[in-house]
């Protein structure tokens, strides 16, 4: 055999090894480099989500999740967890940073991890279930634990429900007729995000109540008449003769309602004077009593 078939041999033996360590050394490098992008902290307004990369070729995904005093993962089969999957581990209020890697089938097969991601931990207040009471005319809910006050929504209007234990809107100084009800719940600290409820729709048939007390001022001809509730319409009634008297005018006082109107037009010194609410429509209904002065 010549010289130089010897050489070219011998080279070419040496370049197969090469090119095989450099396959295997690049495979190396490639696997070692593996790793998934940052973290993801997704919040849809209702709750919070952590998503790492998705690779089909791992078997899994960790979670690592740091404090300076809390640390631990979290394996799972999905790339995407939820808050409430891990809230009995987190210190909510406390700053994580959060990586994630690809789960092999052994330790060593594990991906690197990612670069961290810092989430200051907050959670949702739990979801409230609303419902109407027809009977008593109540909008009630359940009481969420970390809720400072509630907010009861209708018609662009917002009452304020102070204290964790109300926990429930009485529709009584509400016109009768249809609402759309909301309630959210809500904390004082930054860490614990509101909470709202479903809509509720309501068919609210307000039943008005007798007057409290009516009185009859014979020097001036008129009637003083104690009331629950603001009432478009009055009917005053005369011996037998009723009188509709149309938007009358009241002042409040203590909660009550004071109604002051002058009967000299239809007076003529009857001797049985008295008064009641007068039904407006199919939601604001009266069928009670005539209170006499």
């Amino acid at each position: 055999m010549s010289k130089s078939k010897i050489l070219f041999i011998i080279f070419g033996a040496i370049a197969g090894i090469l090119a095989i360590a450099g396959v295997a050394i690049a495979f190396s490098v490639n696997y070692d480099d593996i790793a998934p992008a940052k973290v993801e902290v997704i919040d849809n307004g209702e709750e919070i989500f952590f998503k790492s990369d998705l690779n089909e070729n791992y078997h899994g995904y960790r979670f690592s999740f740091k404090t300076e005093t809390n640390s631990f993962v979290y394996d799972s089969q999905s790339n995407v967890i939820s808050l409430q999957s891990i809230k009995e581990k987190l210190d909510i209020g406390k700053t994580y940073q959060i990586s994630s890697c690809f789960l092999g089938d052994n330790e060593g097969g594990n991906s690197k991890f990612s670069q961290e991601t810092s989430w200051r931990s907050y959670d949702y207040l739990e979801k409230i279930e609303i419902s109407f009471d027809s009977s008593n005319n109540i909008i009630s809910w359940n009481e969420v634990q970390n809720a400072d006050y509630y907010k009861v929504y209708y018609k662009d209007i917002i009452f304020r429900q102070e204290g964790i234990s109300s926990t429930q809107f009485d529709l009584f100084h509400l016109q009768g007729g249809e609402y759309t009800f909301k309630v959210v719940a809500c904390s004082n600290a930054v860490n614990h995000k509101p909470s709202e409820s479903n809509e509720l729709n309501v068919v609210y048939r307000k039943k008005f109540k007798p007057f409290e007390k009516v009185e009859f001022d014979s020097e001036n001809c008129s009637l003083k008449i104690t009331a629950f509730e603001k009432l478009t319409a009055i009917r005053v009634r005369l011996n037998s003769n009723n009188f509709n008297i149309e938007n009358p005018k009241f002042e409040e006082n203590d909660g009550k309602i004071i109604y002051n109107i002058s009967i000299k037009a239809i007076y003529n010194g009857q001797s049985q004077i008295g008064a009641s609410p007068v039904s407006q429509d199919e939601y604001n209904i009266y069928s009670g009593l005539i209170t006499y002065a």
